[in-house]
């Protein structure tokens, strides 16, 4: 339903063109109604922005919001309170700017690929028999050429769940291949998929985030009770959860990111000792574990 309200928003605001109509009308009544009609719309529009968009779908947003801009000039120019629209604009831009900076070309490779849709289409269990070993290969290809690559260009919680959601079809349709996987190369194929899945989740963790972007002096570290309990918290997470990847030769991080952290890290372990020489050391294990993987 959802994606049906998103479709019919989007196709009649697409029909608006202010090239060659001006909504702002001069009968008062009539460009009131102009007004509220497109402001319901565009409301309607927002809400409705699906977690994914393709290729073809980000351009017409885009030219959605080129063509809204012009509307709301228009209303601007005939002295009306384009306020309400305005704001359903901003509101649209909020919703579309995680798409414009965080789409990698592969990522919309993965998704627009056919074997993305057959994978989708086959784990309801439409499956032919003879179909099944050429499958295998394909999957197998799809995951070595796309997929896994795609996972590190992941960057908002739209796309981690798209490939959430691509990944349960994954599993599903390998349920059903399971027979015929002799080898048991598939099951290998789905378990790296995996793998890399929980690898880039784990890079979106606020610890991880931290570290990445921390800056000498940013921290309050009077208190030695806090800075006790986070430098825990973080040798926690390093310890069980960040260098158990770092040790797995199939998961290929970010140099430059694991670089910066070990630096980050050194810093705030030199600021923890210069306020609290006694407690001051407890990152030291990470560091030293972190030195020798890099």
């Amino acid at each position: 339903m959802s994606d049906l309200v998103e479709k019919k928003c989007l196709s009649t605001l697409l029909k608006l063109d202010p090239d060659r109509v001006c909504y702002a009308s001069s009968n008062r009544a009539v460009g009131e109604w102009n007004l509220l009609l497109i402001e319901k719309l565009v409301k309607d529009a927002v809400d409705h922005v699906p977690s994914k968009l393709s290729k073809e779908e980000r351009k017409q947003y885009g030219q959605l919001k080129k063509r809204l801009g012009q509307i709301s000039c228009q209303f601007l120019a005939h002295n009306y309170d384009n306020a309400p629209i305005s704001r359903q604009i901003e509101a649209l831009s909020q919703k579309l700017e995680p798409f414009k900076k965080s789409i990698h070309p592969l990522i919309e490779k993965t998704f627009e690929h056919a074997l993305t849709k057959k994978i989708s289409e086959l784990s309801s269990g439409n499956l032919k028999e003879n179909q099944t070993r050429q499958l295998i290969g394909e999957l197998l290809a799809f995951f070595d050429r796309y997929l896994v690559p795609a996972m590190y260009y992941m960057k908002t919680p739209e796309l981690r769940e798209a490939m959430r959601e691509l990944l349960k079809k994954i599993v599903k349709l390998k349920e059903t291949l399971d027979p015929f996987d002799f080898d048991g190369a598939l099951e290998e194929g789905v378990v790296t998929l995996v793998k890399h899945f929980l690898f880039n989740l784990m890079t979106s963790d606020r610890i991880y985030y931290n570290l990445l972007n921390y800056r000498e002096g940013s921290l309050d570290l009077s208190d030695v009770r806090l800075c006790q309990k986070a430098a825990h918290s973080i040798n926690e997470f390093m310890l069980k959860r960040l260098i158990p990847f770092l040790l797995d030769p199939e998961v290929i991080p970010s140099r430059e990111e694991i670089v910066k952290i070990y630096w980050n890290l050194s810093t705030l372990n030199r600021e923890l000792i210069d306020r609290h020489s006694k407690d001051g050391a407890l990152l030291f294990r990470s560091l030293n574990v972190l030195e020798e993987l890099i």
